[in-house]
C-alpha cells in the first residue's frame, strides 16, 4: 500500500520534467530575436519611446525623499575652503617585539630597537625613538606621537 503513492509520485514527476525539456528544446517558445533592437523599439511602452534624461530634472530640482522636497544646495569649486596639508605620518618605531607579559595593573613589553643588540623592557607611557608607549596588548605594542599611532605585532605576518 505504501508503494502505490511514491509510484504516482515518480510518475507525475517525470512526467514534469519531459514537459519542461519539451519546452526549453531549442526552436520551442517565443521569438525574442527582434525585441530591443532598435533604439525607440520598447515593447512594453505605449506611449512611445523612453524621454530623454533633461526631462526628469524636476524630480532633481524637488527630491523625493528629501523632507523639504527642495533641491540639495551645492558648493561652487571658488567657494570650497583649501584642503588641509596633511601631514605625513613620522617614521613608526624600528624593532622586534621579544614577548609580551602583563600581570594585574602592569604590562611590560620586551622590544629591540632595529639596530641594536639590547632588548628595552617598556612599560606605558615609556618613550622609544621618539614614540610613547600608549598600550601593551596580549598580541602588540601600540605607539603613539603627534596624533598618530602605530602597533607591532609580536607575531608579525608572513
Amino acid at each position: 500500500m505504501r508503494s502505490e503513492p511514491i509510484w504516482i509520485l515518480n510518475l507525475v514527476l517525470l512526467l514534469l520534467v519531459c514537459v519542461a525539456a519539451i519546452f526549453s528544446w531549442p526552436g520551442r517558445g517565443p521569438d525574442l530575436a527582434g525585441i530591443g533592437s532598435g533604439p525607440d523599439s520598447a515593447p512594453w511602452t505605449e506611449s512611445g519611446p523612453v524621454p530623454e534624461l533633461a526631462d526628469y530634472q524636476l524630480i532633481d530640482m524637488r527630491p523625493l525623499f528629501n523632507p523639504i522636497r527642495r533641491p540639495v544646495p551645492t558648493r561652487s569649486a571658488s567657494s570650497r575652503p583649501a584642503p588641509a596639508r596633511a601631514t605625513p605620518p613620522p617614521q613608526p618605531p624600528q624593532g622586534r617585539v621579544h614577548g609580551l607579559m602583563g600581570a594585574p595593573g602592569e604590562a611590560l613589553a620586551l622590544f629591540q630597537p632595529a639596530g641594536q643588540t639590547r632588548i628595552l623592557r617598556l612599560r606605558v607611557g615609556e618613550e622609544v625613538q621618539g614614540w610613547t608607549v600608549r598600550e601593551i596588548g596580549a598580541e602588540a605594542i601600540e605607539f603613539e606621537r603627534a596624533g598618530f599611532t602605530h602597533r607591532i605585532l609580536l607575531r608579525p605576518d608572513p
